[in-house]
């Protein structure tokens, strides 16, 4: 029966091959390669009627740009985890960052939307806008960002509206429904690089629609729905990396800094997505013909074949 890492993907390298293994170090190691990451928090910046009637939607199913009809601002705030996913010391060769768009305004109307590198940390919260539009009505849970909070209620933006560089990172044209790429630009790859190099500097992206008029505000997928935001990473590593799981956590690094963490190589080119290191559950057939829902290491411990 196979072990767990091996119906993983995860086989011993024969002895005869550790010369061609060696040799293929050496090819990967000016190999690019890709990764692609899903968002890890998002929300909504709402600017309220009133300065203090903070509203959120930090669980909410949509994100919003733009201006509504009334004249108040959306902005969506979206942050990727990057450091776990690449190899440390690795090189960012090009990024593409894709959101859904699923409602516009009718009549439609193009939008420029800019995306800026957020210079603080914010917060999503549990808070949930009780309507299918993501209206923004809900009040913000704790931990939630909203117009004037970086984490609802005691942490502030020190401008309201979200803490952003000046410089835009990256600008496409919205017009109608449908699936919406920004990059690559050198200032997207020098963010990610950033993030890459000082993950303590990543607070994402902010998303600004065209606020110089009104009734322009687009709709997008957030990561609590089936479009989720994603960011195409393609990167060239200092040096052959693949998965290291350490419990059930994973992240991409040489074997030997795998090593130092005590933790499980998967082998280079190995990918953290999906998640190697989770146990799966499944159905677990025992040698009397008796099969039950369980892990596959509970399945093996007790010497029965995993489907």
């Amino acid at each position: 029966m196979q072990s767990k890492r091996q119906q993983k993907g995860y086989f011993p390298v024969p002895p005869y091959r550790c010369v061609w293994a060696g040799l293929l170090l050496v090819a990967m190691n000016s190999q690019a390669d890709t990764a692609t990451l899903s968002a890890v928090n998002d929300t909504t910046l709402y600017e309220p009627v009133e300065v203090t009637n903070d509203v959120g939607n930090g669980s909410g199913q949509y994100l919003f740009s733009g201006v509504t009809k009334e004249g108040l601002a959306r902005r969506a705030v979206i942050k990727f985890n990057v450091a776990p996913a690449i190899p440390a010391g690795a090189t960012i060769d090009s990024v593409e960052l894709t959101l859904r768009v699923s409602k516009v305004p009718n009549p439609l109307v193009n939008a420029n939307t800019s995306l800026h590198r957020l210079i603080s940390g914010w917060g999503e919260g549990a808070s949930d806008a009780p309507d299918e539009e993501g209206a923004g009505l809900s009040p913000p849970a704790d931990g939630d960002a909203s117009w004037r909070h970086a984490f609802y209620p005691d942490d502030f933006w020190q401008s309201p509206g979200g803490d952003f560089a000046a410089a835009q990172s990256a600008m496409i044209s919205i017009a109608g429904e449908g699936e919406y790429s920004w990059g690559s630009t050198p200032a997207m790859v020098s963010d990610v690089q950033q993030w890459l190099d000082q993950p303590e500097t990543n607070f994402g992206w902010i998303v600004i629609g065209d606020e110089s008029g009104t009734k322009n505000s687009k709709r997008f997928d957030s990561r609590e729905n089936s479009g989720s935001p994603s960011l195409q990473i393609n990167y060239t590593p200092s040096e052959p990396a693949g998965s290291c799981c350490t419990g059930d956590q994973c992240q991409v690094v040489t074997e030997a800094q795998c090593t130092v963490l005590e933790g499980e190589f998967g082998g280079v080119g190995s990918s953290c997505s999906p998640n190697p290191c989770v146990d799966p559950e499944g159905a677990c057939c025992a040698s009397n013909g008796n099969c039950s829902e369980t892990t596959l290491s509970v399945c093996e411990a007790g010497s029965g074949i995993f489907q």
